[in-house]
């Protein structure tokens, strides 16, 4: 039986790490934690000034299995993500664009063990 089931992460300032690569401001250092409400959902999403590096930061959803891991983007927005699971040997570039205002997008990564 498969007991998997969806997992939202709607506060990343809770769950990302470390937190002195956090702030409630824009820097060009950090990312900055931004409030939000769409769709339902409301919490903290994590941004960058798109100018400088903001520090990295990482996240364990502490699961097992094959999953598929999604990004979520909310509308009008264009950016590019520099990801990697602990197992991969260097970092990927993901880019989105999406077009869709007035809520968020959910947008496939990859699927992974």
């Amino acid at each position: 039986m498969d007991n998997r089931k969806e997992l939202h992460v709607t506060h990343m300032d809770e769950v990302f790490g470390p937190k002195e690569n956090l702030a409630d401001i824009g820097r060009v250092d950090k990312w900055r934690k931004v409030k939000y409400e769409v769709n339902g959902f409301s919490g903290v999403a994590l941004t960058n000034m798109g100018v400088g590096k903001a520090g990295d930061i990482t996240y364990d959803p502490k699961l097992e299995g094959w999953y598929k891991i999604y990004i979520q983007a909310p509308g009008l927005s264009s950016f590019k993500l520099q990801l990697k699971l602990t197992s991969d040997p260097a970092f990927t570039d993901y880019s989105l664009q999406i077009k869709s205002a007035h809520y968020i997008d959910d947008n496939l990564w990859r699927c992974a063990d």
